[in-house]
């Protein structure tokens, strides 16, 4: 099967595996997909059967903060001539839309959740150009439900080898795997440090992507670990596995308001893919490979 995946020399598409080894990989100057001609010349000349398209603009939590209007017109391009270039060439394919954990609105998790509520103003232009990638999915599935075949997947918040680690644009564990290993005097643990994610290894996402192109699922999904662990044990990992001896400064929790649990739930995915117990690198491994691969 043909395979043209977008958006694989980032830092997820860095840990697709050997069994994607032969999928056409472009990058931006073979195939700009913010500009139509673009794709569609690309799409024309390679005709895929499947498609995967993992491509984001994205940044951290300051990035994203400041760059709505700029998230909302790459991301909404990106997801809207794809699905246009598929319709015009009439493509006969597979389509995986990776799409973010930022569609959803604190406290949702669970797939038919997406549309309740706006995404956190945080990621208000991030979060809504993933969500229009959704309806994108349902317009080309209402015009050709003849030729395509899809699924979207929206995976939780993610690190590994290959992730950013510049600090205007990393997330929380590269920016503290950096302040570490490069033995920063002082840490600076911003947000109550109780409060509880989910966090995945890249490689992870990629093996679901590996199996759903294999069973060629249908529908929205979840991927992630479904396993909370808060901020503090995070910080806590790092020090143990970078033997970091400065001082890490964190906030005080405020008794009187309860710590923000953020999970998504996986059971619709591990369900459909029948994944196995170790289908989810543990934590405190991946984020062994993690500083090892950033320090070498």
């Amino acid at each position: 099967m043909s395979t043209v995946i977008f958006g694989a020399r980032g830092f997820v598409g860095s840990s697709l595996g050997p069994d994607l080894d032969l999928a056409f990989k472009p990058n931006k100057s073979v195939c700009d997909l913010t500009n139509l001609d673009s794709v569609l010349t690309y799409l024309d000349g390679t005709k895929p059967e499947a498609i995967v398209n993992m491509a984001a603009r994205v940044g951290g939590f300051q990035y994203n903060k400041i760059n709505n209007v700029e998230l909302l017109r790459d991301n909404s391009l990106i997801a809207l001539n794809l699905a246009t270039a598929i319709k015009k060439l009439r493509l006969s394919c597979y389509y995986i839309y990776v799409s973010s954990a930022c569609v959803y609105r604190d406290g949702n998790s669970q797939e038919d959740s997406v549309f309740l509520d706006n995404p956190n103003n945080n990621n208000f232009g991030y979060g809504h150009s993933k969500r229009l990638g959704h309806k994108v999915i349902d317009a080309l599935n209402i015009d050709c439900p003849d030729l395509i075949k899809s699924c979207i997947l929206i995976p939780t918040n993610m690190y590994g080898p290959h992730d950013h680690f510049d600090p205007f644009v990393s997330h929380v564990i590269p920016n503290l795997i950096r302040q570490m290993v490069s033995k920063e005097d002082t840490i600076k643990v911003l947000g109550n440090p109780n409060n509880g994610r989910d966090f995945m290894y890249s490689g992870d996402l990629c093996n679901a992507i590996s199996e759903c192109l294999r069973k060629k699922i249908e529908g929205t999904y979840n991927v992630s670990t479904f396993l909370t662990v808060t901020i503090k044990s995070i910080v806590e990992t790092l020090v143990e596995i970078t033997g970091y001896e400065g001082v890490i400064e964190m906030e005080e929790p405020d008794e009187s308001k309860e710590a923000e649990v953020r999970t998504l739930n996986n059971t619709k995915i591990v369900e459909a893919l029948n994944l196995s117990d170790d289908a989810f690198t543990d934590l405190k491994e991946g984020l062994k490979q993690t500083v090892e691969w950033y320090k070498s």
